[in-house]
């Protein structure tokens, strides 16, 4: 753990993977028979992030988690502090 003590909220989203589903505009999670999780996203490229956004979370926790810490401590402090805030905003802390 490379990170340090980072501590990571558990996830509360709902749950991966979330596929896209373009005829509707929508992003479904996992059981697509629940309500949309994204209900009007006009732009294919945002349908695109939105539901890869559970994957890039859990890989950025899995980096993190696995990363050398004397790796972590060379890379620059900005990369490091963004990885941290880009985990606190997706899980609203």
């Amino acid at each position: 753990a490379g990170s340090g003590d980072i501590v990571m909220a558990q996830a509360t989203h709902t749950a991966g993977p979330w596929s896209t589903d373009n005829t509707l505009n929508r992003v479904f999670g996992a059981d697509k028979t629940k309500t949309p999780v994204c209900g009007a996203c006009y732009s294919q490229a945002d349908r695109n992030l939105i539901a890869a956004a559970p994957d890039l979370l859990e890989s950025l926790k899995n980096l993190l988690d696995e990363i050398p810490a004397e790796t972590w401590e060379a890379l620059p402090q900005y990369i490091q502090e963004q990885a941290i805030k880009s985990i606190a905003k997706a899980e609203g802390v």
